[in-house]
């Protein structure tokens, strides 16, 4: 019944992410690595969500299905690239050296919290997904404090979006989300239609990937 559903979510950011690449074509360069990272992201993370936090039945009846990699590419190209889409920005080089703890430490930090720490522990997968977020973020910030206004826009486009990947599918396929999330391992709290859990991930992600191009690159916003 719902084997198309986990695609009616993607369709809205595919077509979000089409709008984006081709009235920008200066950000093509950030958009396209970052939707090829966040692919791998979004197809590797459902090998632990799907134990304890939400499982989409997909085209393949999979355990992981190319939908999971279609919503990271296409999440993580708009929202990589929203504040400067948003308020007519552009990239430009920066002049200071990169920061001491550079993107790929980041990015270590993230895989050892989120799958070092799922392998050895019991700690359920929001938990393991808040922390895995929430210290990388802390630690992009403090070096590049000329960021945080673009994770806070990150942040607040992460809102919509939650919306429109939890809404089209459930009014196209009413009772969607209740099939598919694991209600009973999470709070059982809903925004809107959205399991809380789910809407903390979204802000969080989007506060995340946000500015984390111009970390990486050590790229300034003009």
């Amino acid at each position: 019944m719902y084997q198309f559903s986990y695609l009616y979510g993607v369709l809205p950011l595919a077509i979000i992410w089409l709008a984006f690449f081709f009235l920008r074509k200066d950000l093509r360069s950030a958009m396209i690595p970052m939707s090829l990272l966040f692919g791998i992201g979004g197809a590797t993370s459902q090998l632990v969500y799907a134990v304890d936090w939400w499982r989409p039945d997909n085209l393949t009846h999979t355990y992981v299905g190319f939908e999971d990699y279609f919503f990271g590419f296409f999440f993580g190209g708009v929202v990589g690239v929203c504040y400067e889409v948003f308020l007519n920005k552009r990239l430009g080089d920066r002049e200071l050296p990169k920061p001491v703890i550079s993107f790929r430490y980041l990015g270590g930090i993230l895989c050892f919290i989120f799958f070092g720490l799922f392998l050895i522990t019991d700690i359920h997968s929001y938990y393991l997904n808040l922390f895995a977020f929430l210290i990388p973020t802390i630690l992009l910030f403090a070096q590049r404090p000329d960021l945080i206004k673009t994770g806070i826009v990150g942040a607040l486009f992460g809102i919509p979006i939650v919306f429109l990947f939890m809404g089209v599918p459930e009014l196209i396929t009413p009772g969607w989300v209740r099939a598919t999330w694991q209600v009973e391992n999470l709070s059982g709290k809903f925004v809107w239609m959205s399991p809380r859990e789910d809407f903390i991930w979204f802000i969080q992600a989007g506060g995340f990937i946000a500015p984390l191009y111009k970390f990486w690159k050590n790229k300034v916003e003009y």
